[in-house]
């Protein structure tokens, strides 16, 4: 039996967040590393229009994607797709990935890390927005050199 505690999260209870200093987007926290002996993040992400992540990759962590509410532009290993409520989208680690939300509505997705401790670099990075490539780098994680376009193009 797991000497954790097991961790239940109600709709109004309050959930650590954050989100990336001058855009809108907006991510609670539902699972840490602490939470889950290293085994996985999860964050519920709020996504208004224009924003989301540039093209990046994690050298360390698989992520996985699931879109609960609107659309989001995907950017996958040189292919984009527009997914919609219900879809789920798996990236391996070292794979170019990245989302944006180019519809007129807000979006919500659920994304997750496994292992954990990306999450420890979000919230440094989130302290120190200046230095992020930099900090980005010290967990694993680099931008990639895509020039974005829609996956209607």
């Amino acid at each position: 039996m797991s000497k954790r505690k097991p961790t239940i999260l109600l709709p109004d209870d309050p959930k650590p967040t954050t989100g990336v200093p001058g855009y809108g987007n907006k991510y609670e926290t539902l699972a840490t590393g602490d939470t889950t002996d290293g085994g996985y993040t999860m964050i519920h992400a709020v996504i208004p229009q224009g924003d989301g992540a540039p093209p990046h990759q994690h050298a360390n962590e698989d992520e996985g994607f699931f879109v609960l509410e609107g659309e989001i532009t995907f950017y996958v290993d040189g292919e984009y797709v527009t997914g919609k409520a219900g879809t789920f989208i798996n990236i391996p680690k070292n794979t170019p990935h990245g989302f944006r939300n180019e519809s007129d509505q807000m979006a919500r997705m659920l994304f997750w890390y496994t292992p954990a401790g990306l999450e420890k670099g979000m919230a440094e990075a989130l302290a120190d927005f200046e230095n992020v490539v930099e900090i980005a780098e010290k967990y694993g994680m680099t931008y990639v050199d895509v020039e974005w376009r829609s996956s209607e193009d």
